[in-house]
């Protein structure tokens, strides 16, 4: 039987108390000299404790006459990396996410299309219109895809519904592992179909027609899946990188 490290039985006891007391991002926790007191244990015990806490995206601790450890509220972006790194030692492939992508995405476009406000439509109207350029280049590919993936990361980031978010936010930086077996003439015409896709459910939703943007994110989302089967798509994982933005990633540069 493993017993647990008193870090860790400390750890679990400073996270009870933040639940008893309702603790609020920004709430200062005792010193290190206090809770060494409390615990009745030595300082590298402690340090021990609050360092699981701070790597768990709990807590954060400054240094200095101010400085000291305060209740941090865990953000999406470590939520998104700890799942990267969890699907990382799974054998992911793109059918699988497409198959996910197929249930959550109508699902999102129609939840958009009832509380879209006037600035998100916006965004949409203006990501639509910059996927009017010419597809005749590499970097004409490259800029497209993230275009597309943009949309897709537009109406997530606009979603009420924080589950809907983590959720789509996370198939659409997975996509972005999705690398092309090689580029072909179906890729423009994909390109292509995309732009179209997304100016009728952008309509959709600017018309607060809920089950016409459901529908056609249903049909915009098999087709993706048609197309990517035909093109044998692979998956290339990767561990999160603190130096490096995973929201930038693209596929691209890994193809021949």
């Amino acid at each position: 039987m493993r017993f647990p490290k008193r870090g860790d039985l400390i750890a679990d006891s400073i996270k009870q108390w933040i639940v008893r007391d309702k603790m609020r991002p920004g709430d200062r926790l005792p010193s290190e000299k206090q809770l060494t007191e409390k615990y009745q244990v030595g300082k590298a015990s402690v340090r021990e404790a609050l360092k699981s806490l701070e790597v768990q995206g709990l807590i954060r601790t400054t240094t200095g006459p101010t400085g000291g450890s305060f209740i941090a509220e865990v953000t999406e972006a470590r939520i998104l990396n700890h799942l990267q790194s969890y699907f990382f030692f799974k054998d992911v492939t793109a059918t699988q996410v497409y198959e996910v992508r197929r249930s959550v995405e109508p699902t999102l476009a129609r939840h958009i299309a009832e509380i879209a406000d006037a600035p998100l439509l916006r965004k949409l109207a203006d990501n639509v219109q910059a996927s009017q350029g010419a597809v005749q280049t590499r970097e004409d590919w490259q800029r497209q895809q993230q275009i597309h993936i943009e949309f897709h990361d537009l109406l997530a980031d606009g979603a009420t519904n924080p589950m809907l978010c983590i959720h789509c936010k996370f198939i659409n930086r997975t996509i972005r592992h999705i690398v092309r077996s090689r580029e072909s003439p179906q890729q423009r015409d994909i390109i292509t179909a995309n732009r179209i896709w997304h100016e009728k459910i952008y309509e959709a939703i600017a018309k607060r027609n809920l089950n016409a943007a459901e529908s056609l994110m249903r049909e915009h989302i098999v087709e993706l899946d048609d197309a990517y089967k035909v093109s044998k798509p692979q998956l290339t994982n990767h561990l999160h990188l603190e130096t490096q933005d995973p929201d930038r990633l693209s596929a691209l540069p890994e193809l021949p």
